[in-house]
């Protein structure tokens, strides 16, 4: 999973996103990206698989989102980031190696509450 989480930092990279925290951990919860561009504070969950599931939904459950959801309003809390538009992400690998890997990106995989 951490090649998949590298691959998708790449990529926002690519996309002239600047990498602020991988792996940022709190209250028992994980924000595998975040990233930020201009007024954007990015949250990204990246999933590996082997091959592209059919349901994207089914990729973060409610009780996932709602962790997720607690990982973000900690950060913006320790860094102050309450000036920016906020928006939650999901990345989906695939591919057994570094060069087979392959993306698929999901702007907006859900609304804050």
């Amino acid at each position: 999973a951490y090649d998949a989480e590298r691959f998708v930092a790449q990529f926002l990279s690519k996309n002239n996103f600047q990498i602020l925290a991988m792996n940022f951990r709190r209250q028992s919860t994980e924000i595998d990206i975040i990233a930020t561009r201009a007024s954007l504070l990015l949250f990204v969950e990246v999933k590996y698989r082997l091959w592209h599931p059919e349901e994207v939904v089914e990729l973060i459950p409610l009780r996932k989102r709602e962790a997720i959801e607690r990982g973000i309003h900690e950060f913006m809390r320790i860094y102050d980031c309450t000036d920016k538009d906020i928006r939650v992400d999901l990345a989906i690998v695939t591919g057994k190696s570094w060069k087979a890997m392959r993306l698929n990106y999901f702007k907006h995989a859900f609304q804050l509450e």
